[in-house]
């Protein structure tokens, strides 16, 4: 394992990965197995996320590859969100951390080209989001159950005239459960679907006459987690869920019907 490619080591001079480790993928452009080294890299040293890596002279002698090379995987990882570009002085390639919308918008480009709908989504978020629920319930923990109490306690104080605040509240607590899930494959594709779907009625959000409702539905999954009662939080997510599709559905009409597009 070669060193990590953490700035202020570039005094270590490691071997550099060979390139007959893979033979599978050796057809792979140049670019691609070294965005894969440097990932793994990252990984495998736990660098932090802002950490900047080395030097670009330094990579492309680690590497042994050509400057439009290396540019071209620092530009895939950074488009995938596992980096960032810092420009200026001191600036170069930092760790970054990819959000659920990062992997939202990367399947949207799927979606969109296999025609998706957003009722198809939609569908998906409603076996989901609910099997998150029901998780939750079981592996749920004192300090995680605070952090819910916390989102919901945040949205019933909150100004119903304030509706962005209410929604990033509301959007929290639905966040902290796909945490609670402690299913990373199952809480991310959940939270990233969940992201599409309202990156896609930005502006559109709930009226405020429905905060209360909603707050109520929210308070009883929450206290069903806390019962450790998995089949009535899976149960009453569900209804929650499809209350959702269906109120935004009767308020724009079509959308349901329209592709996910690539965003």
């Amino acid at each position: 394992m070669v060193a990590p490619m953490i700035a202020g080591h570039a005094d270590v001079a490691p071997d550099r990965p060979s390139k007959q480790s893979s033979p599978a993928r050796r057809s792979n452009k140049v670019s691609e197995q070294v965005a894969r080294w440097i990932l793994d890299e990252i990984v495998s040293h736990q660098l932090p996320e802002g950490a900047a890596l080395e030097s670009e002279g330094v990579m492309i002698e680690r590497y042994g590859v050509s400057r439009a090379s290396l540019r071209e995987a620092l530009r895939l990882l950074e488009v995938q969100g596992a980096l960032s570009m810092k420009p200026g002085p001191g600036g170069g390639p930092r760790v970054a951390r990819p959000t659920p919308l990062d992997f939202g918008n990367m399947v949207s480009l799927h979606f969109q080209l296999a025609g998706t709908t957003i009722r198809e989504l939609t569908a998906a978020q409603v076996l989901l989001e609910p099997q998150c629920a029901a998780l939750a319930a079981t592996h749920r923990s004192a300090d995680e159950m605070a952090r819910l109490d916390a989102a919901l306690r945040s949205a019933r104080e909150i100004d119903p005239q304030n509706g962005a605040a209410w929604q990033r509240e509301s959007m929290r607590f639905h966040d902290l459960i796909m945490e609670m899930s402690h299913n990373r494959a199952i809480g991310l594709f959940a939270r990233s679907l969940k992201e599409v779907f309202t990156d896609r009625t930005v502006g559109g959000g709930f009226h405020p006459l429905e905060f209360e409702r909603i707050n109520q539905q929210h308070q009883a999954i929450a206290e069903a987690i806390r019962d450790g009662d998995a089949e009535k939080a899976q149960a009453l997510m569900k209804t929650h869920t499809e209350m959702v599709v269906t109120y935004f559905g009767k308020r724009y009409p079509g959308l349901l019907d329209d592709v996910v597009s690539w965003h």
